[in-house]
């Protein structure tokens, strides 16, 4: 169990009828109860350029965003940068529904590298990904919405196991990259692997009182890592949000 904390703000510049300027920054801390070495600290930020097609509420819309982020965490073998190029497009097609979808390249760099293996990397959080997001939303009333997301990744995965143990002999044959983790508890060795990920999710979101949001939040991963390395996990949500 986790508590997630987010800070974004932003400026919104209209550069013509068509065009707009959105920058931002984002501030994010997470706190586990159990795995302390997961607790992190990110603080980034994104320019996206949006183009409207058309005058009206029904004309889609397509966008380019850059972004980077910095990640502290407890353990600092995880430390590094992610930097994101994306390309999205999406339309209100009907009174009540919104779809979108985006592409993206995603690349993760770790600052400190520590080989433990001769002839490979000592740098298993250095991933570089694709991802499609396809997502959709229906709106009950102006201040209650239900969300409905799927994701395709394709590339690095990192995977974590106890040295010595059954599940390290598996990992060794399909790793490309390996180093010590100590986030899930003392001897433990992180690995990466490619894979591919589906995410399935499903959010409803009210507002409670004038700004505050209330929001319930279920996703679902599934993923295929090479060497029949293949994991499951679901991540229920309870969110709080203010806007100002």
């Amino acid at each position: 169990m986790a508590t997630v904390i987010n800070v974004t703000g932003g400026k919104y510049f209209q550069l013509s009828d068509s065009n707009s300027l959105t920058v931002t920054g984002d501030f994010s801390s997470e706190l586990y109860n159990t795995y302390h070495g997961m607790n992190n600290l990110s603080l980034g930020g994104s320019t996206t350029l949006k183009r409207k097609w058309g005058l009206g509420l029904y004309q889609p819309w397509t966008a380019i965003t850059l972004s980077t982020t910095r990640l502290d965490y407890n353990n600092n073998v995880r430390d590094g940068w992610l930097h994101k190029v994306m390309i999205s497009g999406g339309k209100r097609v009907s009174e009540h529904w919104d779809i979108w979808a985006d592409v993206s390249l995603q690349k993760r760099t770790q600052n400190n590298s520590s080989v433990i293996a001769p002839g490979i990397s000592g740098s298993p959080f250095e991933l570089f990904n694709k991802v499609a997001t396809l997502d959709a939303v229906y709106a009950f009333s102006e201040s209650t919405f239900f969300m409905l997301g799927y994701q395709w990744r394709r590339g690095d995965v990192v995977a974590t196991a106890i040295t010595n143990s059954p599940i390290h002999a598996v990992f060794d044959p399909v790793t490309t990259a390996e180093t010590a983790d100590n986030a899930f508890g003392v001897d433990g060795e992180a690995y990466r692997l490619k894979g591919t990920t589906h995410t399935f999710g499903a959010k409803i979101n009210t507002t409670i009182y004038q700004d505050y949001v209330l929001g319930l939040e279920y996703q679902r991963y599934i993923t295929h890592g090479n060497g029949g390395n293949n994991y499951y996990k679901s991540v229920p949500a309870l969110t709080l949000s203010y806007h100002f």
